[in-house]
């Protein structure tokens, strides 16, 4: 999926885009059972060995990627790290509380928000 991204979306700020709707895309599901990431890996981290080093391994993929893309945009290496970590923090929280308040125009109206922020 991020490669396909990395081909076929010629902008990085459109890249990055492209992930937030992930959320809006996926939030009738999202307030249903919450994200699927973010629940598998609250529960592997509940283990302090290599079940806890797969999880981190997901979240870096995705994070790993968001730098990149912030890297193209100009950001330097550790700013482009604090705003992967940033959006990636930001994303999960919407998801959590979109879950637990079953409210998919959250999702949305915070989503709307990061967008501008991007821009």
């Amino acid at each position: 999926m991020l490669n396909t991204w990395s081909e076929i979306i010629d902008s990085p700020r459109d890249r990055l885009k492209r992930y937030l709707r992930i959320a809006v895309n996926e939030a009738p599901q999202v307030v249903l059972h919450g994200c699927p990431m973010g629940s598998l890996n609250q529960e592997l981290i509940k283990d302090q060995g290599v079940l806890r080093e797969q999880a981190r391994k997901m979240f870096d993929l995705f994070g790993g990627w968001l730098e990149e893309q912030f890297s193209a945009l100009g950001k330097s290496g550790d700013v482009a790290s604090e705003l992967a970590r940033h959006l990636q923090g930001r994303m999960q929280g919407i998801a959590l509380l979109g879950a637990a308040c079953s409210d998919t125009e959250f999702i949305t109206r915070e989503v709307r928000q990061l967008t501008d922020w991007l821009e």
